[in-house]
């Protein structure tokens, strides 16, 4: 086991995702993003901030039990965007970088990140 490499550390923010519930379709004004440490990972899945731990070796990545927030989330399409990215983050089993974006794969399941612009 061991930290995740420095290409994959950072921010990120989803563009594109599918998993088991379906597209992830972001609604407007909302955002989900990732940021990747040493220790873990922290990042909004819309509505909601959510955190937990990575275990990466190789291509393989696990994250470890999903900590959530649990604001209400007043816009129906909001939540089930939300419950959508997190389906599919969960079950995530491998990651690559193409063309600077962050591919993580699983069953069922591609979310595509690109690097977070600065605030």
């Amino acid at each position: 086991m061991s930290s995740p490499p420095d290409i994959l550390l950072g921010d990120w923010q989803l563009v594109h995702g599918r998993g088991p519930k379906g597209e992830v379709l972001v609604p407007d004004g909302h955002q989900v993003t990732l940021t990747v440490g040493e220790q873990g990972w922290a990042g909004t899945a819309t509505c909601n901030r959510c955190h937990g731990n990575v275990v990466v070796e190789g291509d393989a990545l696990a994250v470890g039990p999903v900590a959530v927030t649990r604001m209400a989330c007043a816009d129906p399409a909001v939540t089930v965007a939300e419950a959508a990215y997190l389906a599919a983050f969960t079950e995530v089993e491998r990651w690559s970088i193409e063309a600077g974006r962050l591919q993580l794969a699983g069953p069922g399941v591609q979310l595509v990140f690109v690097p977070a612009a600065a605030p």
